[in-house]
This record gives structure tokens, C-alpha cells and sequence, in this order.
């Protein structure tokens, strides 16, 4: 039972809406990774941006092979680029793909996991990031409570790019 209106539930700071679930009778951190992991993904991001960038302007620095792999462009082209040739707009939005790819590949993505709740009768979900990564582990971080999928990708557009949920 919620002393709070779905409107004041989700009108609160997050940090305040953590703590209201945290003293939920439902919620149970013992168990949160285990109840994570059968709730749905529903957004997932990656941070890659800053990588992007580095790794255009140092591209002959790096091994970027997967970006000719992957038939963005031609061997001719990838030699002038690793030689300091200037990417094009379609270059970088190729390149961020490949990238984004490697990150998935990686498990470098960051996962938002819902739990449904009702309040009001009307079905909220709360909403935790994930990253599984095999060196590092299970990391769960409280993102808020949302009405909509549509909320949290917004809300997740803040720690990197969406991507598509391939996993949904």
C-alpha cells in the first residue's frame, strides 16, 4: 500500500521515490539482482561518444579494422582515413554504428530493467540500470519510476546512446 498518488510518486525526486521503494514490503535487496534478471530490458544505451571522437581523431592509433569489416568503406577510402583523411557526416554516423557494436559485443551497455508496480490502478514501472560485464560483475543502480518505455529512454539518453533493444 502507497501513501502517495501515482502523481506525487512520480512527481518526487529520486532519491525520495529510492527510498519509497526500498521500504516497500515487495522490495528485497537480497533478491533485487535475481528479480532483475527475469524483469524485461526496456532500453538499452551505451556511453560512446567521447570513444568516437578520440577514436576518429587517432584513427591510424587504433585497430579499426571491424570499421572496413563491416563494408562501410572501401579498403581505398580506410587507408586515407588511417592516413589523416577527414571523415565524412555518413563516415562518423557508420563509424558510431561499428562502434556501438563493438560495445555490445564488449558488454559495455547499460541495460534498464522494469519492475511493474500499480498505484492508482495504473500499471508504473520501477526502473533499475544494469551492467553485466564478465571482468567486472553485476553493478544495479536505481533510475526512477516511470509511466512510460518512452521515459526511461529519454531518462537513459543521459548516460549515452540508445540503441535498439534487440532484446525486448
Amino acid at each position: 500500500m502507497s501513501i502517495y498518488t501515482k502523481d506525487q510518486l512520480l512527481a518526487l525526486p529520486r532519491e525520495k521515490q529510492k527510498e519509497w521503494v526500498e521500504s516497500q514490503d515487495w522490495f528485497d535487496k537480497s533478491k533485487l539482482g535475481e528479480k532483475l534478471d527475469s524483469s524485461p530490458i526496456v532500453a538499452l544505451s551505451v556511453d560512446i561518444e567521447d570513444e568516437l571522437s578520440e577514436r576518429i581523431e587517432y584513427f591510424s592509433d587504433y585497430n579499426n579494422i571491424n570499421f572496413f569489416k563491416s563494408g562501410s568503406v572501401t579498403e581505398k577510402r580506410f587507408k586515407e582515413l588511417e592516413n589523416g583523411a577527414s571523415f565524412t557526416n555518413e563516415e562518423k554516423g557508420k563509424f558510431r554504428d561499428v562502434l556501438i557494436d563493438e560495445a555490445i559485443g564488449n558488454f559495455d551497455v547499460l541495460e534498464a530493467r522494469w519492475i511493474e508496480i500499480a498505484i492508482d490502478n495504473i500499471n508504473l514501472g520501477v526502473v533499475f540500470t544494469k551492467t553485466n560485464h564478465p571482468l567486472v560483475g553485476l553493478d544495479y543502480n536505481f533510475l526512477g519510476i516511470f509511466k512510460s518505455v518512452q521515459e526511461v529512454e529519454k531518462k537513459m539518453q543521459e548516460t549515452g546512446t540508445i540503441v535498439d533493444n534487440f532484446l525486448a
